[in-house]
């Protein structure tokens, strides 16, 4: 009873959102057509690169972004950073082709995103946001999301995303323990290591961390990007974060205002010229 008294409060407590998709969710035609057209689009074997190019998009009349140009290549580690609202959340959704754009194009590896199966390109990218969906179940299953579970793979991210601590400090068993729902046993740290470890499960080479690591320490936080970066087949790393402390030993960070992008370059250079940069580091550091 207490589980779907949870679910109809989050139902309720988000119906302006859902009374907008729910026609979509539930047009089954629309759904069929859908994924035979999805279907038939090209699929391919890993991403190389993602490409925008003049990409805006709007919403309501309001711009949330302006005219973006970035091109993410191989073996680059990408930071974008931001005030609330800049847009960076907005970049992510079209980059997973949850959204389109209203001008400009995006491509991936040199190839429109329009012509490419949107399911196939999602499986080739990991993708942790800020907050983590989990279910009452064990950690192992949380992790695999009830796919064919890989013991090997499960210890390696297990150590890479530093859930071993936690487990063994409080005893629990990641194949047999159910951590409740939304795994309110574990903290919104412990809950963030999971939820990376999910990501990673299918060996992504493009992996997108959306505030996603935002509970957990500076330390841990550096020592889960640079165990990402070391141990895993993951060759692009875009970080969205506030922590700008993160991304000194990144190739670059793009910074965002108000859906445009004001100045981008590696931590030491904008530290030097950028004041947004600096505002922003300022007042992480001070909170």
């Amino acid at each position: 009873m207490q589980a779907i008294y949870y679910s109809m409060t989050d139902l309720y407590g988000n119906k302006d959102s859902f009374e907008v998709i729910y026609p979509e969710l539930f047009n089954e035609k629309k759904y069929i057509e859908n994924k035979k057209l999805n279907n038939n689009k090209i699929k391919i074997n890993q991403i190389d690169s993602i490409k925008l190019d003049n990409v805006s998009f709007s919403y309501k009349d309001k711009k949330n972004l302006n005219k973006i140009n970035i091109n993410f290549k191989q073996n680059q580690k990408i930071g974008i950073i931001g005030k609330s609202g800049s847009g960076k959340s907005t970049l992510i959704d079209l980059i997973l082709g949850f959204i389109q754009p209203s001008e400009g194009k995006i491509q991936i590896n040199t190839r429109s995103i329009e012509n490419l199966s949107l399911n196939n390109i999602r499986e080739n990218i990991g993708f942790v946001p800020q907050n983590i969906f989990l279910f009452n179940d064990t950690i192992e299953k949380n992790i695999s999301l009830d796919k064919k579970i890989d013991e090997q793979i499960i210890s390696q991210l297990s150590n890479i995303c530093l859930l071993s601590d936690f487990l063994e400090t409080n005893k629990i068993d990641i194949s047999n323990d159910k951590i409740g729902n939304y795994g309110k046993m574990l903290s919104g740290g412990q809950r963030q290591r999971v939820g990376i470890a999910r990501a990673l499960y299918n060996k992504p080479k493009i992996l997108i961390l959306d505030e996603a690591t935002n509970a957990l320490d500076s330390l841990n936080q550096n020592k889960i990007i640079s165990n990402i970066i070391e141990y895993t087949n993951v060759n692009i790393v875009i970080l969205i974060t506030h922590n700008t402390n993160l991304l000194k030993d990144f190739d670059k960070i793009i910074v965002l205002d108000d859906g445009n992008i004001v100045a981008e370059g590696t931590f030491k250079n904008l530290e030097k010229e950028n004041n947004l940069f600096n505002q922003l580091k300022k007042n992480f550091d001070n909170n």
